[in-house]
């Protein structure tokens, strides 16, 4: 039997090498990705700014504010999977009545529902 490294063995191998490191840093990085507190609080300064008096100083603050969280949600790179899944749901309340087809809102559905499963998987005890 042959100890060198060969292409197909290192091919058989490297799903196995990279899944781990990988695996181990996304839990890391769940932490450090800011995108799914940034949707929660854009969401609840939205029922904020819908409840606040229209013209009013609070309007307005709630309004700033919700710039601030887009800016942070849309130009801001995710780094996770939760962090893409808030950002296409993001997307996809943002966009609710302007996909230009039918097709193109169901699909960006299907991918925060997809990015969501994934971000489960990866954070399940198992560590898949």
């Amino acid at each position: 039997m042959n100890s060198l490294l060969t292409r197909r063995t290192l091919l058989t191998a490297a799903p196995a090498l990279a899944s781990t490191p990988v695996a181990a840093l996304a839990r890391v990085k769940d932490e450090q990705d800011r995108h799914p507190a940034w949707l929660n609080a854009f969401i609840q300064n939205e029922n904020e700014w819908l409840a606040a008096n229209e013209g009013s100083e609070e309007e307005k603050r709630l309004w700033g504010e919700r710039d601030r969280l887009e800016a942070l949600i849309c130009l801001t790179p995710a780094t996770t999977i939760a962090g893409l899944a808030a950002q296409l749901e993001f997307l996809v309340r943002d966009a609710k009545d302007y996909w230009c087809c039918p097709v193109h809102g169901e699909l960006a559905e299907s991918a925060v529902k997809s990015a969501k499963a994934l971000a489960a998987a990866h954070l399940r005890p198992d560590g898949d």
